[in-house]
């Protein structure tokens, strides 16, 4: 009996070591890729656009939290908003925003950051529904399928949010209100390639447990 518990405690332990290790993969890749766009930051100079909204929150009494300013942030996240694929049509990251206001800086930002994580886990939930909705409407999937495949997906919110690793904020800014509170304000970014292939090993893996054949057939529609 004692070598069956060892045994399965054994299994267990090794699941959750190449579960996290392939946490630490994802996050690794994703700050490689975060950084290739830093530097590209650092050698452009900020917008004008850039330079007159950060001048305009600046009035409204928005600050920076972090080493770089308002302006540095704004072209940031901008470079990640502009950065699309070889098609010209597909966005390389997904992105997610937080507002949170609170009696403590700190509490705020990390209820932001989190918001900011949720938002765009749900941006990535929309990106896969609507390929859903396209094959229903080209009967690739019956409404039921398509039912079965949504449904599991509003439910895989919390494996993907695990699986997603570490995401990197472009903009983290802040204000003191007239009342004393934090209101802090995030927007972070995350490659869409590693997000839709989290989507589509948590999909596949939890369809297939629903109903045989149903989570390959997802993945062959949507050319995963």
């Amino acid at each position: 009996m004692k070598k069956v518990f060892y045994v399965f405690v054994l299994f267990a332990l090794t699941i959750s070591l190449n579960t996290s290790a392939q946490i630490n993969k994802n996050a690794c890749e994703q700050r490689s890729e975060m950084m290739k766009l830093n530097k590209k930051l650092q050698e452009l100079k900020v917008s004008k656009a850039s330079k007159k909204r950060a001048k305009e929150d600046s009035r409204d009494g928005w600050k920076a939290s972090g080493a770089l300013l308002l302006e540095q942030q704004y072209e940031r996240a901008a470079i990640y908003m502009n950065s699309f694929e070889d098609d010209l049509v597909t966005p390389k990251f997904v992105h997610g925003e937080g507002l949170s206001v609170g009696a403590v800086y700190d509490g705020a930002m990390m209820q932001a950051r989190e918001l900011a994580r949720l938002n765009l886990i749900g941006s990535i939930e929309t990106d896969i529904a609507q390929v859903v909705e396209n094959s229903v409407s080209n009967n690739q999937l019956s409404s039921n399928e398509a039912a079965s495949v949504v449904k599991t997906l509003s439910c895989s919110k919390s494996i993907i949010s695990k699986k997603l690793g570490q995401t990197i904020p472009a903009i983290e800014r802040y204000r003191k209100l007239p009342n004393g509170n934090y209101e802090v304000y995030v927007q972070t970014f995350y490659s869409m390639d590693k997000a839709r292939e989290l989507s589509k090993e948590t999909l596949r893996n939890e369809l297939e447990n629903e109903t045989e054949g149903l989570g390959e057939k997802v993945c062959d529609i949507m050319g995963w």
